[in-house]
């Protein structure tokens, strides 16, 4: 039972990282690499800093 669920699992953790990682093809392809990953440090920093910024609430 246990194989059954983590193979579900790791089922959808696969489908559900498919659409990400498309969207990150075709920004690149748009905009370059460099500037896709600025865009993500931008975004994983402003969302670090908004989790820090309500938690404190």
């Amino acid at each position: 039972m246990r194989g059954k669920v983590f193979g579900l699992q790791n089922n959808a953790i696969n489908i559900a990282l498919s659409l990400p990682l498309s969207l990150a093809g075709l920004a690149e392809s748009a905009w370059g690499l460099p500037a896709v990953f600025v865009g993500l440090g931008v975004l994983a920093s402003g969302l670090g800093v908004l989790t820090r910024w309500l938690d404190r609430s």
